[in-house]
């Protein structure tokens, strides 16, 4: 009984350590949002100069033996018409 709950509360403390971040970092309600392959990007409102923020996520990589090649970025920006970033949506993502 004492070695299944001391593997147990690791795992649990991991399982409400992701289940809090996937809440903080959700993209707000009003917010369009467009999943790519390894990325996600969300689009607030349309502001009155037509501008918008853009928030990314860049879905890091890792090899089979758990070594990061490249690690998850997140990143928020303002973008308007014609000045999108290339590899990106070239448009509003609308809720």
């Amino acid at each position: 009984m004492g070695r299944t709950i001391r593997w147990a509360r690791p795992l649990l403390a991991a399982a409400v350590l992701a289940a809090a971040s996937g809440v903080a970092l959700a993209a707000p309600a009003s917010a369009g949002c467009e999943k790519q392959t390894y990325a996600r990007f969300c689009d607030g409102p349309i502001g009155d100069d037509g501008k918008w923020n853009r928030c990314s996520v860049a879905y890091g990589a890792q090899t089979a033996f758990g070594q990061m090649i490249y690690p998850t970025t997140y990143s928020c920006y303002t973008v308007g018409p014609g000045e999108y970033p290339i590899h990106e949506p070239q448009y509003h993502i609308d809720p």
